[in-house]
């Protein structure tokens, strides 16, 4: 995990030196302590809304914990599973597994907090993929290994009856997920209803094990590694929604700089074709639709649900939402004709 960008906050009750009890006796109980005496020394990090996160140190080993929240800080009423911390955990572990450096290594788990350890990043080292993005970096080979890694997480979940049992709980997901982004707006577009209800039974669809977070700011970008974090929401579901989430944060992005807009479709066909090598011929056209679809109802949900985008002015922003209800309305064929619609929308805007 990288020493920013994630959430957290002081919790009481506090002990010694300022650190949370219940994170010592995590250290302790995970055997990550040398002694029951060894003192701890911890700095929350900063960055989202759903866990507390910390950066650990005992002794020379550093390393970072987290643990879900059951309530998220944000202004809306938000609720979550806090079982969730046990299913990230397990999802960092089988990813691992089919790509040993795509995720941080799981360092231990404590089940009486759903609080588990894992490495933890240099944030020099290994800086989020949204910062270069916002800053105009368009590197190819990021975009085609994220591409890659998540068609092999998918294809080795949707192979695995076991593993899709695993992750077969979607209530993290639904309420993570369905229910903020999608179900929060139904109401507010009535002109686009039945394509998002559409939308909501598509997405829970058991095909594959997804990410269900594949945001730039989720994924570091080290000198020979892309990283993957925050997988709490990881469940069954419809592997386009992972496809679709990335894609529309590039869409966003296009929408706030559309003199960019060219290098960040660049990175959408890289993401894509790379993504597509790994998917059977005769699952491509669904996966596509799919792909679209969840891409129109998100760009929706990020203007209008419980996790509004922050970096975009009105005008983007009414930009973002029209052109998500014609996505759903008139799909195209193909997720990458967005971003040219997306440009075009926020230049004429501009005028």
């Amino acid at each position: 995990m990288r020493g920013s960008e994630m959430a957290s906050g002081l919790v009481e009750p506090v002990g010694e030196d300022g650190v949370p009890e219940w994170l010592v006796e995590s250290v302790q109980r995970m055997g990550l302590a040398a002694a029951p005496g060894e003192r701890v020394w911890a700095k929350p990090l900063t960055g989202g809304v759903s866990s507390d996160v910390y950066e650990v140190a005992v002794g020379a080993r550093r390393m970072c914990v987290k643990r879900p929240l059951e309530t998220l800080r944000v202004s809306a009423s938000w609720h979550a599973p806090i079982e969730r911390g046990r299913r990230e955990e397990e999802w960092l572990r089988f990813a691992a597994g089919v790509h040993q450096d795509v995720v941080p290594r799981v360092l231990g788990h404590d089940p009486e907090h759903n609080a588990f350890a894992m490495e933890l990043l240099d944030q020099h080292e290994f800086p989020t993929w949204k910062s270069q993005l916002l800053e105009g970096q368009a590197d190819p080979a990021v975009a085609a290994a994220l591409g890659r890694q998540l068609a092999g997480l998918h294809r080795a979940s949707a192979a695995s009856a076991e593993v899709m049992r695993q992750f077969a709980d979607q209530r993290a997901f639904d309420a993570l997920r369905v229910d903020p982004f999608y179900r929060a707006v139904l109401r507010m577009h009535p002109e686009v209803e039945a394509e998002l209800q559409q939308v909501i039974v598509d997405v829970l669809e058991p095909r594959a094990v997804i990410h269900g977070d594949v945001s730039p700011k989720n994924i570091l970008v080290g000198a020979h590694r892309v990283v993957l974090l925050d997988a709490e929401c990881a469940a069954v579901g419809d592997p386009a929604f992972d496809l679709a989430f990335c894609l529309t944060h590039l869409v966003l992005k296009s929408v706030r700089r559309p003199g960019w807009s060219q290098r960040y479709l660049a990175l959408a066909r890289d993401f894509l074709a790379s993504y597509r090598d790994g998917l059977p011929a005769d699952d491509e056209e669904r996966v596509l639709a799919s792909t679209v679809r969840q891409m129109g109802a998100l760009l929706i949900a990020r203007i209008d649900g419980k996790s509004p985008i922050e970096y975009l002015t009105s005008p983007q922003r009414a930009t973002a939402r029209q052109l998500g209800i014609d996505l759903l309305r008139q799909p195209p064929g193909s997720p990458l004709v967005v971003f040219g619609h997306a440009s075009g929308s926020a230049e004429q805007e501009a005028r």
